[in-house]
């Protein structure tokens, strides 16, 4: 169990680390190659505006000062169908890629909406610059050529220059790229590409009109993704190594940890070995913490306390009937041995009647001792075997013909239908009526009634009853009263105990109190028949 549980363990946690590691991977690389097409979606619209509207529009490129590219980022514009150059602000030729002609042409990067429209609101943005600057009186024309003022573009850095320039270059700032990016959501298109290097790229173009409404032009920003996946690779190598680690130093930890918490376990395991029939006083250890294991001893040693009962009622009962079996048989060997040794002077038919009244004794005995064990072997249904209705008055009424008793009054019974097997609830009412009459000194009565969903059956004596002390003991196997020691009017005890069990089965109860005509009332209720 301690191996099933920790490689059960571990395979659960390693799993677990499995998914989460590829989702931790994935999430990493989607996050930076997001961030990644945003930056050059950006670019690449930036880029454009600047190839259409830096004639139109100087002072704005100018005031704007975008920023340099990165390294492993290469800017191609595109006219129409022909390539234009690399880099729209850098002087320096940047060696030429070997893209194939699918994301090269404008074709590739038709935006979804008509360019032409949402070009309007940089043009609508690039003229509010102008009259700005024609408010402030400003010669940005003039201040264009200047030496000794600087922009630094859209990296937040403050403008050098006249406080005019730096007004209008600052609304310009914010309006440009709050703009571009949603010139870009709306109609930039990017490709991740995978060249035969293996090195993969991303591929980003952004697309305008110029004023003249007809030539396209096209900015493609080619970014190497090698970075990116360098590091993508450093934390799967990382998770790769660092799994398996874990997994190991877990599966150590789940090993000590599973053992220390089975130990209790093993303990009682080494103790239940242990105990054989002459030694079920004996109990399990019970841990102190309050968990499964502590209640799993509790429970073992409620087991225990219960075999133990049982035992000691077995044995105590296989004492009992032996007792009981042994006493008619010294009775009737007794008497024959008398006879034999006086053959002249026996009444033999006097021997054959007590030995046939011996013998009977013990086959009744014998009969209950059965009708016990069978009780004790099957459940309610089988024990009880066929059912059918019955009218439990009449069973009644025979089993009172049948004692031909003058002290039985039943003037109280009246209808009661139960259902259940006859013999044994006829076997009940003998038992009653029998017990009633042992101790009766003139009179028995029988009542019997109907309240509510219960079959009410009393019966009563006149005799000198029941102590409380006694009233359910009384029920118990080879159990007598004080009244009755005499084997031969009292029986074996074994009466009342089967009369228990019938009526159990039957989903009743029997108890025992005291008569209102001063002796022992049985009282037995069933379920009726509906």
């Amino acid at each position: 169990m301690r191996i099933r549980l920790t490689v059960a363990s571990i395979s659960m946690v390693a799993v677990a680390l499995f998914v989460a590691g590829i989702s931790l991977v994935w999430a990493f690389e989607r996050h930076l190659i997001v961030k990644t097409r945003e930056r050059d979606r950006m670019r690449a619209v930036q880029e454009v505006a600047g190839e259409v509207y830096k004639d139109r529009f100087p002072v704005a490129f100018f005031l704007l000062g975008l920023p340099s590219l990165e390294v492993g980022t290469i800017v191609r514009l595109i006219e129409g169908d022909g390539e234009i150059f690399y880099s729209g602000r850098d002087s320096v030729s940047l060696p030429d890629l070997d893209l194939p002609r699918l994301f090269t042409t404008v074709k590739q990067f038709m935006p979804h909406v008509n360019v032409r429209d949402e070009q309007r609101v940089f043009e609508t943005m690039f003229k509010d610059l102008e009259t700005c600057l024609a408010t402030e009186e400003e010669d940005a024309h003039g201040w264009n050529n200047q030496d000794d003022h600087a922009s630094n573009g859209l990296d937040g850095q403050p403008l050098q220059g006249k406080q005019a320039l730096k007004t209008c270059r600052a609304a310009l700032h914010e309006s440009f790229l709050r703009t571009s990016k949603v010139f870009a959501f709306k109609t930039v298109r990017s490709e991740i590409f995978r060249p035969q290097d293996g090195n993969r790229s991303l591929i980003t173009g952004a697309m305008m009109i110029r004023p003249d409404a007809v030539t396209p032009v096209l900015a493609v920003v080619v970014t190497s993704l090698k970075d990116l996946d360098r590091r993508v690779n450093a934390l799967r190598t990382g998770l790769m190594i660092g799994g398996p680690l874990g997994v190991g130093v877990l599966g150590i930890l789940s090993w000590l940890i599973i053992g220390r918490s089975l130990r209790p376990v093993e303990a009682m395991r080494r103790e239940v070995v242990a105990i054989a029939h002459t030694t079920l006083d004996r109990r399990v250890p019970e841990p102190q913490v309050q968990d499964e294991v502590g209640r799993l001893a509790r429970t073992m040693n409620e087991m225990l306390d219960r075999l133990e009962r049982a035992a000691k009622a077995q044995r105590r009962f296989v004492s009992d009937a032996s007792h009981e079996l042994r006493s008619p048989l010294t009775s009737m060997r007794a008497q024959l041995e008398v006879a034999l040794a006086h053959p002249d002077r026996a009444d033999w038919q006097t021997v054959a009647q007590d030995t046939l009244e011996e013998s009977l004794r013990m086959q009744h005995l014998i009969d209950e001792l059965l009708d016990l064990a069978r009780m004790d072997e099957q459940d309610s249904d089988s024990y009880i075997g066929s059912q059918e209705l019955l009218d439990l008055d009449d069973i009644v009424f025979a089993e009172v013909k049948r004692a031909n008793n003058r002290k039985v009054r039943t003037e109280g019974v009246s209808a009661g239908r139960v259902r259940g097997n006859p013999d044994q609830l006829r076997r009940v009412l003998r038992n009653l009526l029998d017990n009633a009459e042992r101790y009766a000194r003139s009179e028995i009565r029988i009542w019997l009634e109907t309240v509510h969903d219960r079959v009410i059956l009393v019966v009563e004596d006149d005799g000198p009853g029941i102590p409380v002390q006694e009233r359910e003991r009384i029920f118990a196997r080879f159990a007598r009263g004080e009244e009755s020691r005499s084997r031969r009017e009292g029986g074996v005890g074994l009466g009342l105990a089967v009369v228990r069990g019938i009526v159990v089965r039957h989903g009743g109860y029997i108890s025992v109190t005291r008569a209102s005509i001063g002796g022992a009332r049985f009282e037995l209720s069933l379920p009726t028949a509906a």
